[in-house]
């Protein structure tokens, strides 16, 4: 007879992971390792980009790699649900070092997939976008884990009876949902903290924030061991769309900074991302006196108003061209709206770029030299787009060429 759980024999005693404990050790070994190996995901794409082509192939396909990451993923999403069990307190030394074990072994796999993928390419737009969303979605999961790490760490920091009381019920199951049960259950609410806490109660306390921090970084790369499954069966032009749908959102918040910053011209603000608020300080030490903010000239604001308005006519032309080509590629035979989408792809990623440098200008109130610096290699970007774009790819005018011919033709001499 199967006993409910709360009637059921306890458990033998587990050997807790104490810092006198040498098998602690082991995981600090691993835990190192598992950031080391996020770190070279990082750098091999370095190394590869500088190293356009590649002597020796991967004998694989294209869908070969992506049906193996897919797997590693799926691997990875599994053994993740085992850490986040693993590491409830008290943690059983074995089952914690062979659950990040495992782990372990997946991120390499992930590293040499890449690598495949890389030494296939053929020199292509279309292969070097695909890289690059590739290698996104695994640094993604290589990071998710190695923030995983450093919380675990601290929270094997607390290992003793009341975290075990706190903690035994709490459910960690296969899904999202069970995560986010027993993340409702751990999370402490502000109005609920009492700072009349006991020795005991504030270890509970702290016990239960530590292991709600564990459950959400599990939950996360949950998150993206999923994507990158759904990359993996993604076809090119549907990436290709949703990159273009993402640039998007990108400028669309490029645009409201720089409103913001406008609106706010009388606020002077040398810290506009709150850096200061992240600094290392000595609570003992006499705080800095504040700089001097510096003063916004009238040159910089008309500036900055002229670039809002042509940044709310440049995002229109990104959303027109980000309906033309969702019209026009209905499937991956349509070569010839396959390579326009792919070139306007990475016209508009670099377009974004050089927004992003222009807006972060402003926000750094940089001196007006600079800014105007920044507009000529933006104005050159929009110029080259409008002009590349302005036609259809099949030679025809449609939305997008009546738009440029009458909002950027004669500011761009087209």
């Amino acid at each position: 007879m199967v006993l409910p759980r709360n009637k059921r024999r306890p458990a033998k005693p587990k050997a807790s992971l104490k810092p006198d404990n040498p098998d602690t050790a082991k995981l600090d070994k691993l835990f190192a390792e598992l950031t080391q190996l996020d770190e070279d995901l990082s750098a091999t794409d370095i190394v590869w980009k500088e190293t356009k082509t590649v002597e020796e192939k991967a004998d694989k396909t294209d869908e070969q790699i992506f049906a193996t990451v897919s797997d590693l993923a799926k691997l990875c999403h599994a053994h993740m649900t085992k850490c986040g069990v693993a590491f409830k307190p008290p943690v059983s030394v074995d089952i914690a070092v062979q659950c990040v074990s495992d782990l372990r072994k997946v991120l390499p796999a992930f590293t040499g997939e890449y690598k495949n993928f890389v030494s296939l390419s053929d020199g292509s737009d279309a292969h070097e976008l695909m890289q690059k969303e590739l290698r996104l979605k695994l640094r993604d999961v290589c990071g998710g884990i190695s923030t995983f790490s450093r919380v675990v760490q601290s929270l094997l920091k607390m290992d003793n009876k009341a975290a075990q009381v706190m903690l035994d019920n709490v459910p960690v199951g296969d899904s999202d949902e069970d995560v986010a049960e027993a993340m409702d259950n751990l999370t402490v609410e502000e109005e609920n903290k009492d700072a009349e806490l006991t020795a005991e109660q504030l270890e509970e306390q702290n016990a239960a924030e530590a292991y709600s921090k564990q459950l959400i970084r599990v939950a996360q790369t949950w998150k993206y061991c999923n994507a990158v499954q759904e990359f993996c069966k993604m076809p090119f032009l549907d990436v290709a769309k949703r990159r273009l749908k993402e640039t998007c959102l990108v400028m669309t918040d490029a645009v409201n900074e720089l409103k913001e910053w406008l609106d706010n011209a009388d606020d002077e603000d040398d810290d506009p991302f709150g850096l200061d608020d992240y600094e290392d300080t000595d609570d003992e030490a006499e705080p800095a006196p504040p700089a001097a903010p510096t003063a916004r000239s009238d040159e910089m604001v008309a500036l900055a108003e002229k670039w809002h308005a042509k940044l709310i006519t440049l995002f229109k032309l990104v959303q027109a061209l980000a309906s033309r080509y969702s019209s026009l590629c209905k499937a991956d035979a349509d070569a010839t709206s396959k390579d326009r989408l792919v070139s306007v792809n990475s016209r508009i990623y670099k377009l974004a770029a050089g927004v992003d440098d222009l807006v972060t200008g402003f926000l750094m109130n940089s001196s007006v030299a600079e800014l105007e610096a920044e507009s000529t290699k933006l104005d050159d970007l929009v110029r080259a787009l409008a002009s590349s774009e302005r036609l259809s790819p099949d030679g025809s005018s449609d939305a997008v060429t009546v738009y440029i011919d009458s909002a950027f033709s004669s500011a761009y001499g087209l």
